[in-house]
């Protein structure tokens, strides 16, 4: 496997800063591999069936290749002493791969594309001198499904396929206290 990562972080102007990140993998199998598991109802005298047949260089499951990420605050002060508000941006990207370690690993079965995504949230938070804030948020703002694993219907049907998504559009206010 090779990886490249970096991470800038800064201010544009008074008030307004940045963070933006991007990282590059490339993760494939080493060594050529199987796992073995006995059939539904086999008993412990059953014969193990191959489960798993993993070639070098396969892709290695749910590693994407590329992820973006960007951060923007603008801390804006108010008229009141001591209190701001604090806007706030971000995103993240995250390349298409794949739900297994390829299409012939089970035979087909369960292996399918995990498509690419982006998500945004934003946020307005009212900050002072006091030890609560409170913020207007919205989290995943166009609502992407952002599918990131799960088994589709090709490996226990229609009623067995579920899939793990990112949380959906969220929108809300939000208090905090520190003690």
């Amino acid at each position: 496997s090779e990886a490249l990562e970096f991470e800038l972080a800064g201010a544009l102007f008074d008030g307004l800063s940045y963070n933006a990140g991007y990282t590059y993998t490339q993760a494939n199998v080493t060594q050529a591999f199987q796992t073995f598991d006995l059939p539904a109802f086999a008993g412990p005298h059953g014969t193990p069936k191959v489960q798993y047949d993993v070639a070098k260089g396969n892709p290695l499951p749910n590693a994407p290749k590329n992820t973006a990420t960007l951060a923007l605050n603008y801390l804006q002060p108010l008229d009141f002493d001591g209190w701001n508000l604090d806007w706030h941006l971000n995103g993240s990207y995250r390349s298409g791969t794949l739900s297994t370690f390829g299409p012939n690993s089970q035979k087909g079965r369960g292996f399918f594309r995990i498509s690419p995504f982006t998500t945004w949230n934003v946020a307005v938070t009212l900050v002072g001198d006091v030890k609560w804030t409170a913020s207007l948020f919205a989290d995943n703002v166009f609502n992407a499904q952002g599918i990131t694993g799960g088994v589709p219907a090709s490996a226990y049907g229609t009623r067995g396929q579920y899939f793990a998504i990112e949380t959906p559009r969220t929108v809300g206010i939000r208090l905090t206290y520190a003690q």
